[in-house]
C-alpha cells in the first residue's frame, strides 16, 4: 500500500510539473525533490517565486546548482517542511520566506550577501536558522511571528544597512551577532543610520553585539527573561534608547556610550540594579530613568545634568534638555559617580596609558544663529561632509551636503529640533540643538 501511494504521489508530482527530469526521492518521512536547471521557476525579471504551493505529503526541495538570483520568495506554501540551496552564494535583492504552514528548515550554507532584505515571518514551524557565510544584508534583516523559532545562527554578519528587528518569536532563546559592526552605514546609502529593535521574545535571554558601535536606535520592549545584553563598544546612538518592561534584565552595560541623539529611556524594569553610563556625555532631547525598583548602582560620571532654575513662584523651569529621575529609591538623587575615587585606585597603570592615548580634544563645533529664521551658519574645527535636521520625533526634515554659504531652513515650521553634524570619512557626528523661528 506504501508503495502505491508513493508511485500515486510521483504521478501527481509529474502532471503538475509536467517534467520527467527532475530528481525525486523518498525518506522514511519526506519527499525529496532536486529541482534542477531547466525547472526552476524563474520569471522574466530573474525571481525565483514558490507561493501558493500545496504539496500532497512532506517534502523538501533541492536547489542544487543555484549559485545567484534576483530575489528569493517562498510563502503561503503547505506540506514544504525544506528548502535547501547547498551553492547559492549571492542574492541580489531579496530573500523572503513567509506564511509557510510546515516549513521547519531552510539552508543556505554558502550565502554570503543580499542586496535588499531578508524576512522571516508568521512561518510557524520555523525552528533554525543557519546562514554560516551571511556577512552583508543590503537593507532589513527580520524575524516576526515565528512560533517555534530557536536560534538564528550568522556568525560572520557584518553589516546590516538597515534595521535588525526580531519581534514576536516566543521560543527564541538568544541572538548571537559575534561579527556585526555596522547597522544603517552603507556607501551611498543616505537613510538614518539603523536600529536594533527586540520586542516580545518570551523566552530571550541575551543578546549578543559585542563589537558593534554606532546605531540609529536601541529598542528592547516586553522581554520578560532577558538578563543581559552585550554591546560593550557601542558608543553612539543617534535617534533614541528605549528600554521598557524586560523585568529579569539585571544590568545595562554602556560603558563607552558617549552620546544619544534624542531620547535615552529606561522605565519599568523589576530587576534592573545597574546602569553603567559611565562615558555618556550627551542626551539630545529627553534622558529618564523611571520606576526600576532595584536598581541600586547608577554611573553617569561624565554626564552634567542641567541645573534647574526656578521662576518668580518658585516653580521649576523645564529644562532642555529633559533630566528626570523618579521611582529609583536608591539613585534617584546625586552623586551620579559612585566610588569613582575606588575605581581610579584599581586602574593598573597600562588602563591609564591606555585611557590616555585614546583621550581627544573635543570637537569644536557651533551653529548659528541659533534661534534661526532662514539660513544657519556652521563653524567647525574638523571637515565634515552631511547635516541632517531632524524633529523630536525622530523623523528627518532636511538633509545638506556642506555649503560655506549656509543652510536654508525658511520652510521648516519653527519649533525646536536636533541638527546632526557628521564628521568626513567618520560614522560619527556632533549633535546640536537647533531652534527655528
Amino acid at each position: 500500500m506504501k508503495k502505491i501511494t508513493f508511485l500515486i504521489l510521483i504521478l501527481v508530482f509529474n502532471l503538475t510539473y509536467g517534467s520527467t527530469s527532475t530528481k525525486l526521492t523518498n525518506s522514511i518521512d519526506t519527499i525529496v525533490i532536486e529541482i534542477t536547471d531547466n525547472e526552476l521557476e524563474i520569471n522574466n525579471d530573474g525571481n525565483l517565486f514558490y507561493c501558493d504551493k500545496k504539496y500532497a505529503a512532506p517534502t523538501k526541495l533541492i536547489f542544487p546548482n543555484l549559485k545567484s538570483i534576483t530575489n528569493l520568495n517562498f510563502c503561503y506554501t503547505s506540506n514544504l517542511v525544506s528548502i535547501e540551496f547547498p551553492n547559492l552564494e549571492k542574492i541580489e535583492g531579496e530573500l523572503a520566506i513567509y506564511n509557510n504552514e510546515d516549513l521547519i528548515e531552510p539552508i543556505f550554507p554558502k550565502l554570503a550577501m543580499t542586496g535588499d532584505y531578508v524576512v522571516m515571518s508568521e512561518n510557524p514551524l520555523l525552528s533554525d536558522v543557519k546562514l554560516p557565510e551571511l556577512y552583508y544584508i543590503g537593507a532589513l534583516f527580520a524575524f516576526t511571528d515565528n512560533p517555534k523559532l530557536k536560534h538564528v545562527e550568522t556568525p560572520k554578519l557584518k553589516t546590516v544597512c538597515e534595521r535588525i528587528s526580531f519581534l514576536l518569536n516566543p521560543s527564541l532563546v538568544e541572538i548571537d551577532l559575534p561579527s556585526l559592526t555596522n547597522i544603517g552605514h552603507c556607501g551611498t546609502n543616505e537613510e538614518h543610520g539603523g536600529g536594533f529593535e527586540f520586542s516580545s521574545n518570551e523566552l530571550l535571554s541575551k543578546i549578543n553585539a559585542p563589537l558593534l558601535e554606532t546605531a540609529g536606535d536601541l529598542n528592547l520592549y516586553n522581554n520578560p527573561k532577558l538578563e543581559s545584553i552585550e554591546t560593550s563598544n557601542l558608543v553612539a546612538i543617534e535617534t533614541v534608547i528605549h528600554i521598557h518592561n524586560n523585568v529579569n534584565l539585571k544590568e545595562l552595560k554602556l560603558q563607552k556610550l558617549k552620546s544619544v541623539g534624542i531620547d535615552l529611556h529606561i522605565s519599568s524594569n523589576d530587576s534592573l540594579k545597574t546602569i553603567d553610563l559611565r562615558n555618556l556625555v550627551e542626551v539630545g532631547i529627553s534622558f529618564i530613568i523611571h520606576a526600576n525598583p532595584l536598581l541600586e548602582y547608577l554611573n553617569l560620571c561624565s554626564y552634567e545634568p542641567p541645573i534647574i532654575q526656578y521662576d518668580e513662584n518658585n516653580i521649576p523651569i523645564p529644562s532642555f534638555p529633559e533630566f528626570h529621575l523618579s521611582n529609583n529609591p536608591a539613585v534617584d538623587h546625586p552623586p551620579f559617580c559612585p566610588d569613582q575615587k575606588a575605581e581610579e585606585e584599581e586602574d593598573s597603570d597600562d588602563d591609564i596609558r591606555e585611557e590616555e592615548e585614546e583621550e581627544e580634544e573635543p570637537v569644536r563645533v557651533s551653529v548659528h544663529p541659533n534661534p534661526a529664521e532662514d539660513i544657519v551658519l556652521i563653524d567647525s574645527e574638523i571637515a565634515f561632509d552631511k547635516v541632517e535636521i531632524y524633529d523630536l520625533s525622530g523623523n528627518l526634515i532636511k538633509s545638506f551636503r556642506p555649503n560655506e554659504s549656509g543652510y536654508d531652513v525658511s520652510d521648516v515650521a519653527a519649533g525646536m529640533y536636533v541638527m546632526i553634524i557628521y564628521h568626513k570619512d567618520s560614522i560619527y557626528g556632533t549633535i546640536k540643538k537647533l531652534v527655528i523661528r
